[in-house]
């Protein structure tokens, strides 16, 4: 009888390895699997480094959203106070507008009782002195101390032209819809211009008021002229 022997090659466990991986001894594989294990000391020390990092990032985080937080409210402060400055600075315009203006008042007060005792002396001039007759201080005197720009106007026309000049005469003298036949003469063309550099001169109106109003002057003229006849 032949008896086979066949040589049997003991397994290298040890440097197994899978096909592209690298060898790993297999001691070396225990300290791998010994680190991976909860609970092991090489395992807590990994997780405490670990827990370590994550609080330090967090920290910085949180440190740098205060950062940003502060530097909001920095800014609103700021808007704030520059805010308040603005509002001060305007008070205190107000506050010197309001004086001033109470200041004007008082002169205005002050002015008007002083104007209501000179109209009167301005309608005494017109009252005692023929309208030719008036001179350059008498227009001073009528047209300064007059308190409204109608009293002005009315006065410097009163001054130019007599009140049967106004009636019975028209600015421009020409034929109108409401007079066809019966035309009135043209009132004096030197002495009108001179009445509208005065106005013009003396009071707020502009040439084209001037006239208006002028006109409607004599129309009030002449119905209390008719009314008196």
């Amino acid at each position: 009888m032949f008896v086979l022997f066949f040589a049997v090659t003991p397994k290298k466990r040890h440097l197994e390895r899978s096909e592209g991986s690298p060898i790993v001894p297999h001691s070396a594989r225990k300290v791998l699997k010994l680190e991976e294990t909860p609970g092991s000391s090489q395992y807590l020390s990994s997780r405490v480094g670990s827990n370590r990092k994550d609080a330090s990032g967090n920290k910085i985080k949180r440190l740098e959203e205060d950062v940003r937080s502060l530097r909001r409210k920095l800014r609103k402060l700021e808007d704030r106070v520059s805010e308040l400055e603005k509002d001060k600075a305007s008070n205190s315009k107000t506050e010197q507008v309001v004086e001033k203006a109470d200041r004007t008042g008082q002169l205005a007060k002050k002015k008007e009782g002083q104007e209501s005792v000179s109209k009167k002396e301005a309608d005494s001039i017109l009252e005692t002195k023929p309208c030719q007759a008036i001179c350059e201080q008498d227009v001073e005197a009528i047209v300064g101390k007059a308190i409204e720009d109608q009293n002005k106007f009315k006065n410097l026309c009163l001054y130019k032209f007599t009140q049967e000049e106004l009636v019975s005469c028209t600015r421009t003298g020409k034929r109108t819809i409401k007079c066809m036949d019966n035309v009135k003469p043209q009132l004096d063309h030197t002495k009108f211009k001179e009445l509208e550099i005065l106005v013009l001169k003396y009071t707020s109106y502009d040439k084209p008021t001037f006239q208006k109003k002028f006109e409607n002057l004599q129309k009030v003229l002449r119905r209390e002229k008719n009314g008196a006849v």
